[in-house]
């Protein structure tokens, strides 16, 4: 986590979620600049913060939750490069609340799988949050949504063949 991928939002969020019973927990190696904002949160009661985990062990705590968030903001590097957490999010059948970089508006507006939020505004995500909250049939149909467009277009299995047929070919090796 870092100021550019939305930390600060992150917190922010949080404490606009705490008057609403909204429980935030955010996953994830923090860099330096970064822990104090974390580990103060934590210490106010505001999140959880679980540092550095595995990735299957973080992706078990995904199960359950109301929205997965991508806060990433306006840099040249997460313009072009597809964003995983939200695919990861998708595969889970999580609604997604993004920033609207190119790729991650993309997704969600292909798959209907979740909200965009302008940049840099906690007020907007915390609406997001409570909309999906507040709308099961909205929350569940979106969730939904992502969940299949995840297994279908996204699904290692359905691309493992061509994947590994490319680096053979890349490698000069003949199957």
């Amino acid at each position: 986590m870092s100021e550019a991928r939305g930390v600060q939002e992150a917190v922010e969020v949080a404490r606009l979620l705490q008057p609403h019973r909204v429980a935030v927990e955010l996953i994830g190696y923090a860099d330096p600049q970064s822990r104090p904002l974390l580990n103060e949160a934590v210490a106010e009661g505001v999140l959880e913060w679980r540092d550095f985990m595995p990735n299957d062990e973080a992706l078990k705590r995904l199960d359950g939750a109301l929205a997965g968030l991508s806060l990433l903001h306006d840099e040249p590097n997460y313009r072009h490069s597809m964003p995983t957490k939200i695919v990861e999010y998708m595969a889970h059948g999580i609604p997604v609340i993004t920033t609207p970089s190119p790729r991650a508006v993309e997704l969600v507006e292909r798959y209907q799988c979740g909200l965009v939020v302008p940049w840099q505004d906690p007020q907007a995500v915390a609406r997001a949050v409570l909309q999906l909250r507040d709308n099961p049939f909205e929350r569940i149909g979106t969730g939904g949504r992502g969940y299949a467009a995840a297994r279908a277009n996204h699904h290692w299995p359905n691309s493992a063949r061509r994947f590994v047929t490319q680096l053979e070919a890349w490698a000069g090796v003949k199957s």
